[in-house]
């Protein structure tokens, strides 16, 4: 085990670190607050959007039309809208695929944006450390930290990528 160094800090980095603890608490909150505008669930209508990909679905349940009681589900892509009336239920499970789709790439999103917000936090740290860091053996840590966020933040989205397809795919065949 390496021998512990006592390191002088500057008094000015205690105050940098602090804000920097800041941005990340409001970062999230704000990611939170844009998030939670994107999807709503209420008793009859459920709706969630894809933030980057302008995917969307929105299903009304109980919904009557012509006389017949079913669910609507309704499809938003950046190409087109499309509406369907669920009385039969042999096509739920195609429908509920692509609403799980668009449900997963949401999700996906929401890891970016993680990834994204964790990346410029630890890039933030090494910027107001660097100088502590120099002699010291965690000189890596942040090099790995931002090796890994920024391979899932790439891996996020050509996952994101490949769902739009399969829902562009997915709703051509209805």
């Amino acid at each position: 085990m390496l021998p512990l160094q006592k390191v002088q800090v500057e008094n000015k980095t205690y105050g940098q670190l602090a804000a920097i603890v800041l941005y990340l608490i409001g970062a999230l909150v704000t990611w939170n607050a844009v998030q939670n505008q994107y999807r709503q669930f209420h008793e009859d209508v459920w709706s969630e959007r894809s933030l980057f990909t302008g995917y969307m679905y929105q299903i009304e349940l109980d919904k009557v039309i012509d006389g017949q009681k079913g669910d609507l589900y309704l499809f938003s892509t950046p190409s087109g809208q499309f509406e369907r009336m669920l009385y039969d239920p042999n096509e739920q499970h195609m429908l509920f695929r692509i609403e799980r789709e668009i449900h997963s790439m949401a999700n996906e999103e929401d890891e970016m944006i993680f990834s994204v917000i964790m990346l410029s936090y630890v890039w933030l740290c090494w910027l107001v450390l660097r100088k502590y860091l120099v002699n010291t053996s965690i000189l890596l840590l942040p090099v790995l930290a931002s090796y890994y966020f920024a391979i899932s933040i790439w891996h996020d989205w050509q996952s994101l990528q490949d769902r739009a397809e399969d829902v562009t795919r997915l709703i051509s065949r209805l």
